[in-house]
């Protein structure tokens, strides 16, 4: 049976044909056609009718009698479609309708991938994607091949299919990054880099001679059981043996006391005593090398432990610097583009000059003259990260790159002068910090979607707060200072939404009805007193509306908002840097890190096995040992105290009479003396006593068993001569006797 909807405008007779077809091809005996009436007047919801049409006729699900139920059926499914796709990360096809059954194909097909480096999560619908692209049968007998992987890649390179994307493959590469290739390994090699891991192994290490003062005397280092009441040092301990004391938050010790914790990457220190984050110089016990390692110190005493200050540190010249980032774009630049890329550093100069350093003095040129009289040769301290990318930002050879991208650390004061000059040859600056790592954040950039590079410029020379041109790919705009970024923000794009700059954070604030968008959820909001950047919708509420995800960068001054559709609440949605990980960074070489590491052993890999086991190898001519505090070191600090604390109670007359205490004092150790005598004589007896016990009891032992020997052997001999006997008479029995034959005859 055919199920179709009379539209008004084909009429029923012009489907006879393809139902005879269908007819034919498919041998069925008839084929009827059900015409539905129509019940709704036109309109321009045909998708929301023909899936409202397919789930009455699949499911029996009730049609939508008139415009205004259509509608919102029409409604709920956008917004459905839309939460689907911010929930996932692709388009979400109907593959139940025509896949096929290509189950175990794909669950085959998935757990091969998986083994190659795809992630879990992506490897079901990688299959699908490979299924779909190169064929089921393709993949099915590449399956059954000798070699899987090799005819899976054979089959997807003729179709230009990637298993296996860019950042997944250098995943793999790097996991298995010093693995030896081959049978055999070769003899010989020497490591030039060991593993490095962030986690550094306290008990590995020790701090050199007056690392740590209190009170203005310096500290030593002790070990995690000399830690008590009374106590004085610091103790370097990792997260795990700190934790009590961190959760308890009570100080242990009178004297000075703290611990240096080693927490492993990503964890944070918390507790309520008083305790500080600090690089602290160490020396790795393995092979004697220095290392600087995050730690923090916690304080356990009633003193305060810290660094010891060196009065006579040694000064550094320290210049303020920046990095300056330049993406040079190969449809701007007006010279021939194949010189420039052989010497892109050298035209860079050109086009900037006051990267170039001009000893004339009164000069007016383009060039740095150091008017600063900053210690430098040159004005381009450092050049590093040079890289030849395609459109998209993808790492391409010198020959075929259209953009060439570069970091120079220069002088903060020649930072402007390149900023202003961004853009000239299709040259565009980007301020950053020292390491190169993050945009400053006292310039922004006011994007334009609809200007161009003259438009750009023309707006750069009437607004004199602008800074610069500014482009990222295909989007252009006008870097400005950030207390002017709303002024040029009113004139590239007057109609969006302004955010100050800053970290943004996201919420989730709805129901909004569903006519609403994004310029009258920023004006309401902004009505609210936040400033806000509607930026797409989210869950739908059924009968309501839907939720919208908004950016923002200050808090909501209320959770729930009162408008005249209704309340609308406010909830957190992603935060900047919340799953930012905390990471412990150690200065030192690889080796020396290595050993430190936790997990790792004492000895170094490369280390001569007979350098180790030289009697004489723990002496190091002209090397200064680290003072480490012996484990009885408290002990004594703890007599000494007690000591101190007996003679200050002592009554002052003793003076007086103590002769006669002292004889008395004589008197008694003598007793003690002579009782100790006595009480070794009658030890060395009742040992004396227990030998001759012991040996005896030995000697009856021997004879015992020497007579049992005897008597064993005694008693076998006459079992054998019993034996023997029987023998003889069974024989002399079976023996046939020469009487009795001649009888029997």
């Amino acid at each position: 049976m055919v199920h179709t909807i009379d539209d008004g405008v084909i009429e029923p007779q012009v489907l006879q044909p393809i139902l005879d077809v269908f007819k034919a091809h498919f041998d069925f005996l008839d084929v009827v056609l059900h015409v539905y009436p129509r019940l709704l007047s036109d309109h321009s919801m045909c998708g929301a009718a023909a899936i409202a049409f397919l789930g009455h006729i699949i499911v029996g699900a009730e049609l939508p009698v008139d415009l205004e139920a259509l509608g919102y059926m029409h409604s709920n499914m956008k917004a459905s479609f839309v939460q689907a796709l911010f929930d996932g990360t692709c388009c979400i096809c109907p593959v139940s309708w025509g896949s096929g059954g290509n189950g175990s194909l794909v669950k085959s097909l998935s757990a091969e991938l998986v083994k190659h480096g795809v992630p879990e999560n992506l490897s079901d619908q990688r299959a699908q994607q490979a299924i779909k692209v190169i064929g089921s049968e393709m993949v099915a007998q590449a399956m059954g091949s000798k070699n899987v992987w090799r005819s899976l890649k054979q089959a997807g390179n003729n179709v230009r299919f990637q298993f296996l994307l860019p950042e997944e493959l250098a995943a793999v590469v790097s996991n298995v990054k010093g693995v030896p290739v081959g049978k055999r390994m070769k003899k010989g090699v020497i490591k030039s880099k060991l593993p490095v891991s962030e986690a550094v192994d306290p008990s590995k290490l020790m701090l050199p001679a007056d690392t740590f003062q209190a009170e203005g005397h310096s500290v030593a280092q002790i070990s995690l059981k000399q830690i008590g009441p009374i106590t004085r040092g610091i103790a370097l301990v990792s997260m795990e043996d700190a934790v009590p004391y961190l959760k308890a938050g009570k100080a242990v010790s009178s004297e000075p006391l703290a611990i240096a914790v080693f927490p492993p990457p990503g964890v944070l220190v918390e507790t309520s005593l008083p305790h500080s984050k600090m690089l602290v110089p160490c020396v790795c016990i393995a092979n004697n090398e220095p290392l600087l390692t995050e730690a923090v110190v916690v304080q356990l005493g009633s003193g305060f432990v810290a660094k010891q200050v060196v009065s006579e540190a040694i000064p550094m010249d320290q210049l303020d610097v920046v990095t300056i980032k330049v993406m040079v774009y190969k449809d701007e630049y007006p010279g021939n583009w194949d010189e420039f890329v052989s010497t892109p550093i050298k035209h860079l100069a050109k086009i900037f000059p006051v990267l170039t350093r001009c000893e004339r003095d009164a000069c007016e040129c383009g060039a740095w003259h150091n008017q600063e009289n900053l210690p430098l040769k040159d004005p381009m301290l450092d050049v590093w990260r040079r890289q030849f990318l395609q459109n998209g930002f993808k790492p391409v050879s010198a020959s075929k790159a259209d953009i060439f991208s570069v970091c120079v650390r220069v002088p903060r004061t020649i930072m402007l002068t390149l900023l202003s000059q961004s853009g000239a040859s299709g040259a565009y600056t980007e301020a950053r910090t020292p390491d190169g790592k993050d945009v400053l954040p006292e310039f922004v950039i006011v994007w334009s979607a609809k200007m161009s590079h003259s438009e750009l410029a023309h707006v750069m020379q009437t607004n004199p707060v602008v800074t610069g041109l500014a482009r990222l790919g295909e989007r252009r705009g006008l870097r400005v200072h950030t207390d002017h970024a709303q002024k040029i923000h009113d004139v590239l794009r007057p109609d969006a939404a302004f955010l100050p700059g800053g970290p943004k954070s996201q919420f989730v604030v709805g129901p909004f009805p569903w006519g609403s968008d994004r310029n009258a959820i920023n004006k309401a909001l902004k009505q609210a007193d936040w400033q806000v950047k509607a930026v797409q919708p989210t869950q739908p509420i059924p009968g309501r509306g839907s939720m919208w995800i908004i950016q923002a960068v200050d808090m909501p001054p209320s959770t729930i908002f009162h408008m005249s559709h209704g309340e609308v609440v406010v909830s957190k949605h992603k935060h900047p840097d919340a799953n930012k990980p905390v990471v412990t960074q150690s200065v030192g070489s690889v080796s020396t890190l290595s050993l430190c590491s936790a997990g790792a052993s004492d000895v170094p890999t490369d280390s001569d096995p007979w350098l180790n086991a030289d009697p004489c190898g723990s002496y190091n001519k002209g090397k200064t040992q680290p003072v480490v505090t012996a484990p009885n070191v408290g002990l004594q600090q703890l007599e000494e105290r007690i000591q101190n604390a007996v003679l200050a109670k002592l009554p002052s007359n003793m003076e007086d009479d103590a002769p006669a205490r002292l004889a008395n004092l004589e008197s008694q150790v003598q007793q003690l003396m002579h009782k100790n005598m006595t009480l070794e004589g009658q030890f060395t007896e009742f040992s004396q006593q227990s030998t001759s016990q012991f040996a005896l009891v030995q000697q009856q032992i021997q004879q015992q068993s020497q007579t049992s020997h005897g008597q064993l052997e005694s008693q076998t001999q006459s079992v054998q001569a019993m034996f023997g006997s029987q023998m003889t008479q069974i024989r002399t029995l079976l023996a046939k006797r020469p009487r009795d034959d001649a009888s029997m005859e």
